[in-house]
């Protein structure tokens, strides 16, 4: 199945890693580092100012402009954001 994340973007659900809030950059000085090495080498996709959520698969690193808690219950009840 696959999750609407946003904007026009559709990701494999079963390819999330995890989803974070953006206040994560703040808060983990670990995932501040692979986040701006990922955007160094052009793996970071959406826009920054949008973003609420972080999304992290195995190649890419995805800005969601949609909560991670409402990204998370669309997984939950298996909607996928198609409603």
């Amino acid at each position: 199945m696959y999750l609407h994340i946003g904007r026009e973007w559709m990701i494999d659900h079963g390819a999330i890693i995890g989803l974070f809030p953006l206040r994560i950059l703040d808060s983990s000085p670990e995932f501040r580092h692979l986040f701006y090495s990922w955007r160094l080498k052009g793996q970071v996709l959406g826009d920054f100012e949008e973003a609420k959520t972080i999304i992290l698969v195995d190649t890419h690193i995805f800005l969601s402009p949609i909560s991670p808690h409402t990204l998370w219950r669309r997984t939950e009840r298996g909607n996928f954001g198609f409603e």
